[in-house]
């Protein structure tokens, strides 16, 4: 037998909590746990079911993708800010 680290059913349980979070469209960004990430993936390996139990719980399907581009739009935007304050410190301008 294999002694796993984390419990999958709560692991489960929690991605659902995420998704349910990522179903209503609000200003925040939502990055899973490792643990979660990994399961939510496995749930993706069959995009039928996957697109079931989304309509199902959600009424809608959930992208993956969507958090990723989230992401990364988030990266850019405090890059930029990060940016700005360095200039205004070391040159005073902006």
């Amino acid at each position: 037998t294999i002694e796993l680290s984390v419990n999958i059913e709560d692991t489960a349980r929690e991605l659902i909590k995420l998704l349910e979070k990522a179903s209503h469209p609000a200003n925040l960004l939502l990055i899973p746990t490792l643990d979660i990430e990994i399961v939510w993936q496995t749930h993706l390996l069959r995009p039928e079911i996957y697109q079931a139990d989304c309509i199902r719980l959600f009424r809608r399907i959930i992208d993956h993708k969507l958090l990723v581009n989230y992401i990364e739009d988030f990266l850019k935007e405090q890059a930029f800010r990060d940016t700005c304050q360095f200039y205004e410190q070391r040159f005073g301008e902006q």
